[in-house]
């Protein structure tokens, strides 16, 4: 899981070359997987300066 600002980005599938995710403010039920390239994912994250934050 990554923390930007108020919004959490959850990792939920890496394949060798997409990731699944989730990106929410507030956690709810349903929220929808999003797909994109690895690379994608790495490059949002630095540029946002992402910081790593434990599972709840």
């Amino acid at each position: 899981m990554w923390q930007i600002g108020d919004i959490t980005v959850h990792v939920t599938q890496v394949g060798k070359l997409l990731v699944h995710y989730k990106r929410y403010k507030v956690v709810k039920p349903g929220t929808p997987t999003a797909l994109t390239s690895i690379r994608e994912l790495q490059a949002y994250l630095n540029t946002n300066k992402a910081v790593m934050v434990p599972q709840q």
